[in-house]
Formats: structure tokens, sequence, C-alpha cells
């Protein structure tokens, strides 16, 4: 039978992705099921100027500015934008993927801001991940996000940003397994999945460890 994920029937419905090409025929697929929004984004209002899509490549210059409102604004602008599995490949042609990457460690360390960029960031990358789209996941690899999304979930466990952490962990698990061992993050999740507090933080972890241990279990 097929590495059942997360069984959750709201939000978007990302289709079922085939287990490595190395794996064990017996683990079958990997079934996803999508992530809710992040609880955060659901109770903010609406971002200053909307969510143009066209707007998507001002946004991302926008996010290497010096005012902390103004990166803040964008970074708001492209987490609700990336909610769009349409607009996900205009972030990725736009080179939007490096510099939202960027945003998941404070701009300059201890300045007012940096959490809630680190954790609009971090939602975003969730979004484009759970397109599931090769080149979205790997331009997130690319980017050098796992590493980062791992120390995300040794920082804070109880955070939004490791939330979506391991959400996005969970996603690029699918075909990225053997990235997300080097970065030491096959321990890491089992270490969380003991220190987190959200049930939906502790189920997206034990599902991209159980990819994981299907990965390693097919590849071995």
């Amino acid at each position: 039978g097929g590495l059942e994920t997360c069984g959750g029937t709201e939000g978007r419905q990302p289709a079922a992705a085939a287990a490595p090409a190395d794996a064990d025929e017996e683990f079958g697929e990997f079934v996803l099921s999508a992530a809710d929004p992040p609880p955060h984004l659901a109770s903010c209002p609406d971002p200053i100027g909307g969510s143009d899509p066209t707007a998507i490549p001002d946004l991302i210059a926008r996010l290497g500015g010096m005012d902390e409102a103004e990166v803040s604004s964008a970074a708001q602008q492209l987490e609700t934008l990336s909610l769009d599995e349409s607009n996900s490949q205009a972030i990725l042609v736009a080179g939007g993927i490096q510099d939202i990457v960027a945003l998941f460690g404070p701009r300059v360390p201890g300045a007012a801001g940096g959490c809630e960029l680190r954790t609009s960031a971090a939602a975003t990358v969730w979004n484009l991940s759970a397109t599931l789209d090769p080149a979205v996941c790997e331009a997130i690899c690319a980017a050098g996000a796992i590493s980062k999304l791992v120390e995300m979930l040794q920082d804070d466990p109880a955070s939004q940003a490791a939330t979506s952490a391991a959400g996005t962990l969970w996603y690029l698990s699918v075909d990225h397994s053997e990235k997300i061992c080097a970065a030491g993050g096959l321990e890491t999740l089992k270490s969380f999945r003991e220190q987190a507090v959200d049930p939906q933080a502790i189920e997206y972890a034990t599902s991209a460890q159980d990819n994981i241990d299907a990965y390693r279990r097919g590849s071995f």
C-alpha cells in the first residue's frame, strides 16, 4: 500500500507524487494532502497594495530594500500570492525564491521585524513547496533552504515558522529526502516531534520522517 501522510481535506490538494525512482516498490506512492494556510496569514488584514500577480517582480525587488516596513509589506504580499499555485512559476522566473529564503534569517541581527519576516518567508516557501513543482522545489533546495528549515525546527519548535518549516520539509521529502538527511534533518525531525506543541506541526514532521525512512529503506 501507499505511504500516507497527513489526512486533512481543507485547502489546496496537491496531486500525489511518485516515490523516488530508486525507492523500493513496496512503498508505493507518497500520498500528500494539502497543508492549511498558516493561521497567522488568515488572521492578518490584506497587505498594503493588494495582491496583484503582475507586481511579483517589483515585490521581489523590494525584498532587498533597506526600509523594514516596505520589505515586510512586500514579503506579506508574496506570501498571499504564493497561496495561488498559478503564481509559483512567476515567483520562480523572477528569481524570487533565493530572495525569499534569504529572509529566513533576520537581515540585521536583532532588528525589529526580523521574526515576522522569517515567519512570512517560511510560510511563502511552504506554499511554494506545496505545488510539488519539480523546478520550484529544486530552486528551494538550491537556495540553501533545507539547512535553514532544519535550523528553524531547532530554534523554536513552538513557533509558526517552525510549523511552516515542518510542512515544507514534508513536501520536499518526496523528492529530496537525501538532501534533508545530509542536513541532519532526520534526527532534527525526530527531536522536533517531541518538543513541538502544535498537533499539525507534529503531524507534518511525522509525515516527513515517514517519507525519509521509506526513501532510506528503498535506497540502501
